[in-house]
C-alpha cells in the first residue's frame, strides 16, 4: 500500500486561505451526507459534528496583478517550456487547463485568434480570445509548421515516469514547482498561475 501523499505547509497567507476555503467546500458536503444520514435513522446523535465550525474569512482572495517590469523578469527568469506557458498566459488570459489542452488548427492566424472549444474551456463553454498584433505573432511562431492536432504548448522535460506516460504534454499541477523557482529567480513575490489571468486582464484594461 502506497504512503498518501500530503501537500507541503502552505507557503503564504493566500495558500492557507485557498486550502482552507477547499475544506469548507469539503466539509459542507459531508455535514449534508451526515445529516442526511440522521434524517433516515442510520445515525442515532449527530451532536459529533454539530459543533464543528468552518473556517472564517476564507472567501476574500487577495486580488494581485504583475506590473509590466515583473511580467518581463518572469517571463525571462523561466526555462524554454514554461516561458511558452506563461506568455500564452499573458496574451491569452486563459486557464492553465484550456492552455495546455490548445491545439494547433485552435489558433485563427488570418483572424488573429485562439478558439478555446467546449471540450477545452472549464466552464464548457466555447469562446474565441482576440489576441493583440503582439500575441498574434507569439503563437504564429510557436505553431509554424507543426500538425493541426498536435498541442500548441508542450514541456521540454520528460524525464520523470509521469511526463514519459503522457508524453510531452503538461500535467495537472506541472507547473506549480516551476513557476515556483521562476519567481525566486526573477526577485518577485510568489505568483501563482491563475494570477497570470488577473495579469492579463489588468494590463488589457490599462492598455
Amino acid at each position: 500500500t502506497k504512503e498518501p501523499a500530503f501537500m507541503g505547509a502552505p507557503t503564504s497567507e493566500d495558500e492557507r486561505r485557498r486550502r482552507r476555503d477547499s475544506a469548507n467546500r469539503v466539509w459542507t458536503t459531508l455535514k449534508a451526507a451526515l445529516n442526511l444520514a440522521f434524517k433516515r435513522g442510520k445515525v442515532a446523535d449527530p451532536s459529533a459534528w454539530r459543533g464543528v465550525q468552518e473556517f472564517k474569512g476564507t472567501t476574500s482572495a487577495r486580488v494581485r496583478f504583475l506590473s509590466i517590469a515583473d511580467q518581463v523578469r518572469l517571463v525571462n527568469a523561466c526555462p524554454p517550456d514554461l516561458r511558452r506557458l506563461v506568455t500564452a498566459a499573458l496574451h491569452t488570459g486563459a486557464r492553465f487547463g484550456e492552455l495546455i489542452r490548445l491545439e494547433v488548427h485552435d489558433f485563427n492566424q488570418q483572424a488573429g485568434t485562439i478558439y478555446v472549444g467546449p471540450h477545452v474551456s472549464k466552464t464548457g463553454k466555447p469562446r474565441h480570445i482576440v489576441l493583440t498584433a503582439e500575441g498574434s505573432e507569439f503563437f504564429d511562431g510557436i505553431t509554424a509548421g507543426r500538425g493541426g492536432e498536435e498541442r500548441i504548448l508542450l514541456r521540454d522535460d520528460v524525464t520523470r515516469r509521469r511526463h514519459q506516460e503522457l508524453g510531452n504534454a503538461w500535467g495537472k499541477s506541472d507547473q506549480n514547482r516551476p513557476l515556483d523557482a521562476a519567481c525566486v529567480a526573477a526577485k518577485i513575490e510568489r505568483c501563482t498561475f491563475h494570477e497570470l489571468r488577473h495579469t492579463a486582464a489588468s494590463t488589457w484594461i490599462n492598455a
